[in-house]
């Protein structure tokens, strides 16, 4: 089962190429370590939104530019290898060095998104739950302040893939098994797509099969659980 890090972060604007430069040195050292994708996301059209933004999120300012950026992992196990051999004493890579690499940003106003957990309740304390794995990725801000932690239940399908679909005038998207932060934007600018009459990369989506967890209504519930837990007892064991 795949493992996936996220980040949101406030860059200053001027230091781009600095930022390019330290994600290159960075993200050459996951990779190493196992990580089979990463990708930086510099912003472009990043709006102002009336409740809450990105920008207000990580409190920008106005000469500060947004980056998302995510660390994808082939499963849960190889990523916590990587961070202790990262966090373990002896660790001596210069690419992870603050003074022969510093970070180009402030570290300290960060979204991190990282961890879970397989049961019917959150943590009673997010913030303690993710800070080690901050620390992991970050060390240099591991004592910093978290000053919001959330969390809550993840919808997930048979086959890991969202369930995408209309009925009747009524369209639907569900079930992102973990990676909404990365498909949710996608679905709904495919279902907008298809409210404006262009249903062609929508219908792509709505078209794959969607198989409902066996069990019924007093069994599917702990028997989806036992089955997550499975597979990230095998990330864990290899």
């Amino acid at each position: 089962m795949s493992y996936v890090d996220g980040y949101v972060i406030a860059v200053p604007t001027a230091n781009k190429q600095k930022f390019i430069d330290h994600a290159r040195t960075a993200d050459a050292m996951f990779v190493e370590f196992g990580a089979t994708r990463i990708v930086e996301a510099w912003e472009d059209d990043v709006k102002d939104g009336k409740l809450t933004d990105f920008r207000r999120a990580v409190q920008a300012t106005p000469d500060e530019s947004i980056v998302f950026s995510w660390v994808e992992w082939p499963d849960k196990r190889t990523r916590d290898a990587a961070m202790a051999r990262m966090m373990a004493p002896d660790f001596d890579d210069p690419r992870m060095d603050p003074q022969r690499n510093p970070m180009p940003f402030d570290g300290k106003r960060l979204i991190f998104g990282g961890g879970e957990r397989y049961s019917q309740t959150p943590p009673r304390d997010i913030a303690a739950f993710v800070r080690p794995f901050m620390a992991q990725v970050f060390p240099q801000i591991a004592d910093a302040g978290i000053d919001y932690g959330w969390g809550g239940a993840v919808a997930v399908t048979m086959n890991r893939l969202p369930h995408i679909g209309r009925r009747g005038n009524v369209f639907f998207a569900h079930g992102f098994s973990g990676h909404g932060a990365l498909v949710t934007t996608l679905a709904g600018e495919l279902i907008a797509e298809a409210m404006a009459g262009t249903a062609e990369r929508f219908d792509v989506l709505a078209n794959l099969p969607s198989r409902p967890f066996p069990g019924g209504k007093w069994l599917r519930q702990p028997l989806a659980t036992l089955g997550l837990l499975y597979y990230a007892l095998k990330d864990r064991l290899g």
